[in-house]
């Protein structure tokens, strides 16, 4: 399958959004979901503007409470993406104080995580403060996640993963080995663990021409082994 992969998340999260314009019913969820999608697709513009029309939207409207402070972190995340620091700052405060006001502890040390990575990067600050803080916070958030408290049900992941980035595409698979040329922060995804390639070779490769390349390399006749120890 050589080309990149659009993930059809995109798509879906459009008609289903679509879907509820018509009904006049404002969803921040998806909005939250398409934020993410658009930022692992390094569409981080796409994703800022989004998002801030949805936090105009339900500040408008007086929506909910928890969902305004989790687009307003989801926008300091697109902020910081886009390389707009000061306003990724100024959103991930904004973000925390309405965490903390809420009570809820693990999304308020997320949103401080990004304000103080905000505040290393654009101030240079390596105060001993702050790096203090940042240990906090990244404990918080491994406390609050219960990572290492549970089993990770590997296959509902592989099928999410296949649902929201495959989609219907996987009907146009055929027999044999699949070659994936993924886009931006989706190199990292475990494409093995997905349903329709679990049971198949699949390859990883940083780009269609690359993958060409290779192929036309002749296999060299003598087989060698070489081993590398530290």
């Amino acid at each position: 399958m050589p080309g990149a992969i659009s993930p059809p998340a995109l798509a879906h999260l459009d008609h289903a959004q679509g879907l509820f314009d018509q009904l006049g019913v404002f969803k921040a969820e998806l909005v939250v979901d398409k934020c993410m999608v658009l930022l692992a697709a390094g569409l981080a513009r796409d994703a800022l503007l989004e998002v801030d029309a949805a936090v105009s939207t339900i500040e408008r409207n007086r929506g909910s409470a928890a969902w305004l402070a989790e687009l307003v972190y989801s926008s300091a995340l697109a902020a910081a993406a886009t390389g707009d620091l000061s306003l990724a700052r100024d959103r991930s405060a904004e973000a925390l104080r309405l965490f903390r006001r809420q009570q809820r502890p693990w999304w308020a040390a997320r949103a401080e995580l990004v304000l103080l990575l905000c505040r290393f990067a654009a101030d240079g600050d390596r105060s001993a403060p702050l790096l203090q803080a940042a240990r906090r916070v990244t404990a918080q958030r491994r406390e609050g996640s219960g990572r290492g408290t549970y089993r990770l049900d590997l296959t509902e992941i592989g099928r999410r993963l296949e649902m929201n980035l495959l989609g219907e595409s996987v009907r146009l698979f055929r027999d044999g080995p699949v070659v994936v040329v993924p886009t931006g922060r989706l190199h990292a995804v475990p494409w093995a663990l997905m349903p329709s390639l679990r049971e198949r070779a699949t390859a990883v490769a940083p780009s269609a021409s690359a993958w060409l390349r290779a192929r036309r390399v002749a296999r060299p006749e003598e087989r060698k082994i070489v081993l590398v120890g530290r």
